[in-house]
């Protein structure tokens, strides 16, 4: 079954193609994000109680945990997603777009408020799903022109202005530019053994 279900979120982003390796460490982050939190109930069972309590993460658990949308098996399940080698995301309403001078996320609630927001005309529903959009690329063109005319601070202003979720997305380079990641000091410059510095 794990075989399985990596193949599963292997097919969503690889599709046909050679599966895609992702650079993120899901599982890390996943298993620290829970260990704050078991650091957080903790701390609260010992204020509300007065005793303390031992806590464990484990990577395996986090990443079974990560997975479990392919792990889980039931009736009537819906069948795994198919992407590609460069999957934009599952619908027109729900992935990455290229601005005029670089990427965004969208997470729109429904393709005709994204539609509105860029002043389109909404795309084509997928009567195979109901209240879904289809991913086929022709059901998304207009949005795609519109948000591909636009520099990505005004997708990105129009887009909030409309209440729809979107972020920029950048790449590793740019977080280093970033005043709020700087006056958080979340990166810190080191320096390696042959004098070359990184963050």
């Amino acid at each position: 079954p794990v075989l399985q279900a990596l193949s599963g979120m292997m097919t969503a982003q690889g599709g046909d193609s050679d599966p895609a390796f992702y650079t993120i460490p899901v599982n890390d982050v996943a298993a620290a994000v829970t260990s704050v939190l078991a650091i957080c109930l903790g701390l609260y069972h010992r204020n509300r109680s007065g005793e303390g309590q031992r806590t464990a993460t484990s990577l395996v658990a986090c990443s079974l945990t990560m997975q479990a949308g392919e792990l889980v098996r039931f009736e009537g399940r819906p069948p795994a997603q198919r992407g590609g080698r460069d999957f934009a995301g599952p619908s027109a309403v729900d992935r990455f777009y290229r601005a005029a001078d670089g990427w965004l996320r969208v997470q729109a609630p429904s393709s005709a408020d994204l539609a509105s927001a860029l002043g389109q005309a909404a795309p084509r529903a997928d009567n195979s799903a109901p209240g879904r959009v289809s991913s086929r690329l022709g059901d998304s063109a207009e949005l795609a022109d519109a948000l591909a005319a636009m520099p990505l601070a005004h997708a990105l202003a129009r887009l909030h202005d409309a209440g729809i979720p979107a972020a920029p997305a950048r790449q590793p380079a740019d977080l280093a530019c970033d005043p709020a990641i700087a006056a958080a000091e979340l990166l810190v410059e080191q320096v390696r053994t042959d004098g070359q510095p990184y963050l």
